[in-house]
């Protein structure tokens, strides 16, 4: 099995993306999530830039673990490039569709490029991606939120 280089390019951009605009805060500053946070009065970048940005470790964290799990599976039946591609098209996608439902709103994270994923995985491998829909949420639900509300907590402790 080859190493799967699209879904760990995924993971380190929104890792990347997160730490550097956070800083050692932990969390990224409201007026730079605002400006971009996609809105329909926004830049169009910020189509592409919301999918970077989180609102907090127990969403990025959230994130990356769905990333991770059915990027792997997706690996198995795309190419690197198809993978990093369907990234981007569920997410600006979604995203455009949700904020021409909803104008007010604006949106941030890699919630609906995951969607994507995981409707692809479900298409593409079955029997693979049952397993991962049952327990993905468990995971996040009983490690992620504990393990990042530790973190926050630590960092609490320290200041």
């Amino acid at each position: 099995m080859k190493p799967p280089y699209a879904t760990i390019i995924l993971s380190a951009a929104l890792l990347t993306a997160y730490f550097f605009l956070a800083g050692t805060a932990l969390y990224i500053p409201g007026p730079t999530m605002a400006s971009l946070a996609f809105q329909l009065n926004n830049s169009p970048l910020s189509a592409v830039t919301h999918l970077f940005i989180h609102v907090g470790l127990q969403h990025l964290f959230g994130n990356l673990g769905p990333l991770i799990a059915f990027g792997i599976v997706l690996e198995l039946a795309l190419s690197g490039l198809e993978l990093i591609t369907l990234f981007f098209f569920a997410g600006v996608l979604s995203s455009a569709l949700f904020a021409l439902i909803t104008p007010g709103a604006g949106l941030l994270g890699a919630s609906a490029a995951i969607s994507g994923m995981m409707g692809a995985a479900m298409l593409l491998k079955p029997k693979q991606t049952i397993l991962l829909l049952l327990v993905t949420p468990l995971l996040i639900y009983y490690v992620v939120y504990p393990a990042t509300a530790a973190v926050y907590s630590v960092r609490l402790e320290q200041v």
